[in-house]
């Protein structure tokens, strides 16, 4: 009797643990086909056209949660515990993503999800991922965008520098509307070359347009490449100086303020010359910032170069001509440059001066000797450019006074 009870109670716990299992599985299967359902909704939605970034990530985000929470339930049912087939889908149809058809199903968008085949977690990841893969591919380009590799993202995939690959020593300067290909951008060495090209042309007919349009392209090249170096400062240098010459003065401030920028970044260059220029500049174009500019320079004030210049603006300020004069003629590099504005406006300012002051007349000869005229003539140019009457060899103060018009010392002309 003991054996039989022991027998009977020992079935009646293997058939409720069995029950239980079967309970356990019942409801696993139904937690599992509403977290199919779910992902099947999630996706369709990420194959709709036209979708926000921001909601593309919700939704990618939400998907990989229900990814996960099916990976977990797949673990705790075991091996043995297959994942249920949707009531909805014919057996052996496998997950599909349909690319678009013509006609109207390119007016529908992407086509959803096609069928489902009853599948483990670890399939829909890799679909998934296949289908994101497939989603990048065929996200929208710009038209303006070249179908060839960028330089930015030849950089962004490789491991080391990557330059343009253009060997053209000359080049049209464009203004950029998308990121420039390899094949339009030079490289360092072949922009090293074009640059003593430009230079070289310069030196033999000075064609400003047309060295002024190669140095932005090089310019230009350097930015998109990023490249802070010699070369860098050794370009904006060559602007500058030739701008200086024609004069270009809004293209030489922006020389300037470049190379400002690459200097304070410590790259080498002649940083006490452009500092010089820069203090002339200020004093012919904006004098109210000469001390900001002045500020700036701290102990680098007592160079040579930034000697000189002060100077010739003190002499300006105090309308010395003669202190001015001996400055521009030691004036270092290209200072001169920048000097004959300031020259002009001085001796614009003494001329008024003694028509005011002499009567009846005074001699051409001393205007050429006190303001630095190669000759009377020159002289006598400048004289009646300025609205005075010459004549025999003299300024006539009397008659000049009715056409030489402006206010007189050091803030007049």
């Amino acid at each position: 009797m003991t054996t039989k009870k022991k027998k009977k109670k020992k079935n009646d716990a293997g058939a409720a643990q069995q029950l239980q299992s079967q309970q356990v599985a019942s409801g696993s299967k139904f937690s599992q086909e509403k977290l199919h359902a779910k992902v099947l909704k999630v996706t369709a939605k990420l194959q709709k056209p036209g979708l926000l970034s921001d909601r593309r990530q919700t939704l990618q985000l939400k998907l990989d949660k229900l990814m996960a929470h099916l990976a977990r339930m797949a673990d705790a049912a075991g091996p043995a515990a297959a994942p249920p087939q949707p009531a909805s889908v014919a057996p052996g149809l496998s997950l599909k993503f349909t690319a678009p058809r013509a006609g109207s199903a390119l007016k529908a968008g992407l086509a959803g999800v096609a069928a489902v085949k009853a599948q483990t977690p670890e399939e829909l990841a890799r679909r998934l991922q296949r289908n994101r893969r497939f989603h990048d591919c065929c996200q929208p380009v710009s038209g303006t965008q070249s179908k060839k590799e960028t330089l930015r993202a030849a950089r962004a995939a490789a491991l080391t520098e990557v330059y343009g690959e253009n060997a053209n020593l000359e080049k049209e300067y464009l203004r950029l509307t998308s990121m420039p290909t390899l094949d339009a951008v030079r490289p360092p060495h072949v922009l090293h070359s074009a640059l003593k090209l430009v230079q070289a042309r310069w030196l033999q007919d000075a064609n400003y347009a047309y060295a002024c349009e190669q140095l932005k392209s090089i310019r230009q090249d350097l930015t998109v490449q990023h490249i802070c170096d010699k070369l860098t400062v050794y370009t904006y240098e060559t602007h500058a100086r030739i701008a200086l010459e024609v004069p270009d003065y809004a293209e030489f401030h922006q020389c300037q303020t470049m190379l400002k920028q690459l200097f304070s970044e410590g790259v080498p260059g002649n940083r006490m010359e452009f500092a010089s220029y820069g203090l002339l500049y200020t004093a012919t174009h904006n004098a109210t910032q000469l001390t900001q500019e002045l500020r700036g320079l701290g102990q680098a004030v007592k160079h040579p170069y930034l000697q000189h210049a002060l100077q010739a603006i003190t002499a300006y300020q105090q309308q010395d001509c003669a202190a001015f004069l001996d400055l521009y003629a030691d004036a270092p590099r290209m200072s001169p440059y920048l000097m004959d504005t300031l020259l002009d406006k001085l001796r614009s300012r003494a001329l008024k001066a003694w028509i005011f002051a002499y009567l009846p007349s005074f001699p051409l000869a001393l205007l050429q000797l006190q303001l630095g005229f190669d000759s009377r003539k020159e002289a006598a140019e400048f004289a009646v450019a300025e609205g005075a009457v010459v004549d025999m060899g003299l300024v006539d103060a009397k008659l000049s006074r009715s056409a030489v018009v402006g206010p007189l010392g050091p803030g007049g002309g």
